[in-house]
C-alpha cells in the first residue's frame, strides 16, 4: 500500500454544515489518522470542499497528499501548491481551460497526471484511462511551453517524490483496530 484515498469531502452532493457532512469530515479524520500513522499519501477527493480540505490537511499536519482532478479557484490551487501538496491532472486538460490554467500556473514540481476521474478523458466520448495520459502529457507541455520530455520527466520525479520509488519494497503495517476486527 502506498496511499490511502480516494478519501475527503464531496460537497457537491451533500451540503456542507450538514449532518452527512460532519459525518464525511469524520470518516476524512479517520483516514487521516491512517495516512500519517503510516507515513504514505493521502489521495484527496475535495469536491465543491476544496478549502475544507485542505484546512484539515493543515490542522493533521498531513504533509503529504495530492488532490486529484481540482476544481477549485487558482488561488487556492497555489496555495496548496505552496503547502507542498500535490495536484493531478487528467486528461480533460486537453479540452477544458481550468485544467490549462491550473497546468500553466501551477508549480511544475506540484504537478502529476491522473486516470481516477473517468468522465474527464480528453473528447467527452473517451474516458480518462491509462492510455491518454500522453494526451494529458502533451497538453501539460503545450500549456507551460515546455517539452513533452521535460514535462515527462518532471511528473515522473514527483509521483516518485510523493509515493517513493516504485521499485522499492513496501511494508504495512495494520493498525490495532484492523486487526481486532
Amino acid at each position: 500500500i502506498i496511499a490511502v484515498g480516494e478519501c475527503g469531502l464531496d460537497a457537491h452532493y451533500v451540503a456542507s454544515g450538514s449532518t452527512a457532512f460532519k459525518k464525511q469530515e469524520q470518516v476524512f479524520e479517520q483516514f487521516i489518522e491512517i495516512a500519517l500513522k503510516h507515513d504514505i499519501p493521502l489521495i484527496i477527493h475535495s469536491r465543491k470542499a476544496e478549502s475544507r480540505v485542505f484546512d484539515m490537511l493543515k490542522y493533521h499536519k498531513v504533509l503529504k497528499a495530492d488532490f486529484h482532478c481540482f476544481g477549485g479557484k487558482m488561488k487556492l490551487a497555489q496555495q496548496i501548491a505552496e503547502e507542498g501538496y500535490y495536484m493531478s491532472i487528467p486528461s480533460a486538460v486537453s479540452r477544458i481551460s481550468n485544467f490549462q490554467i491550473l497546468a500553466k500556473r501551477l508549480p511544475l514540481d506540484r504537478i502529476l497526471t491522473e486516470t481516477d476521474a473517468p468522465f474527464m478523458g480528453p473528447t467527452k466520448a473517451q474516458l480518462n484511462e491509462p492510455s491518454t495520459i500522453p494526451i494529458a502529457v502533451k497538453a501539460i507541455a503545450e500549456s507551460r511551453g515546455e517539452s513533452i520530455d521535460m514535462i515527462t520527466e518532471a511528473i515522473s520525479q514527483n509521483f516518485i517524490n510523493l509515493f517513493g520509488n516504485p521499485k522499492k519494497p513496501y511494508s504495512y503495517t495494520p493498525l490495532d483496530s484492523e486487526v481486532n476486527r
